[in-house]
């Protein structure tokens, strides 16, 4: 499967601790989702990059230095809230569809062809990957993410925090960023429409 492959080619952090943590994040905000019997779990990539992604199955993918730079639950929360929001739209499985034709689509018959699998994981960053949606879908998850997260008793406002940091991160070690520009909007764009969107949400207390 693309999570075992993964598994091998990416530097995982092995902490039950902290995974206990993310997955518990993961899984109230993936049940208010659109996609609620999904099992979401977290896995934490050893690098410094400021990076995130989701793979089909349920998979989210949340680079170290990400975590680094949060200052607060609700920030990482709205992160992994972005891809359960992916998840939830099949947004990666149609991407893999598109690229390896629908028999590929599943995970189990990916599973079976270790190169297809070994591939995929190998070329995440590379046009026409399966995480170079188009960037209305990358609007959409944060939008749906602030929905989930709001449901779930998540400050969405967490979101906007985390896009502040990413855009100084951008002007001052643009290289930390580097990979996740390659399959999400300009930041600023993000930020704009976020601002919009949760100037419409009502507060919690």
């Amino acid at each position: 499967k693309l999570e075992a492959q993964a598994a091998k080619q990416l530097k995982l952090i092995r902490n039950p601790e902290a995974t206990r943590f993310f997955d518990k994040i993961a899984m109230e905000i993936g049940a208010q989702s659109d996609w609620s019997g999904l099992d979401y779990k977290v896995y934490i990539v050893n690098e410094p990059d400021l990076n995130h992604f989701s793979l089909p199955g349920g998979s989210i993918y949340v680079f170290r230095g990400m975590i680094e730079i949060a200052d607060n639950a609700s920030e990482i929360a709205m992160i992994i809230a972005h891809e359960v929001a992916h998840l939830a739209s099949r947004d990666a499985v149609q991407r893999v569809a598109k690229k390896y034709t629908y028999a590929f689509a599943a995970q189990e018959v990916v599973g079976d062809i270790p190169e297809i699998a070994y591939q995929i994981i190998s070329n995440l960053y590379s046009s026409g990957s399966i995480l170079d949606y188009p960037e209305d879908a990358e609007y959409f998850a944060d939008q749906r993410a602030i929905k989930y997260a709001w449901k779930a008793n998540y400050d969405p406002e967490g979101l906007l925090e985390i896009l502040e940091k990413l855009r100084d991160v951008e002007e001052t070690d643009p290289k930390l960023v580097a990979l996740l520009l390659m399959t999400h909007p300009a930041t600023s764009n993000r930020y704009k429409r976020v601002k919009m969107e949760l100037a419409q949400t009502p507060r919690k207390s």
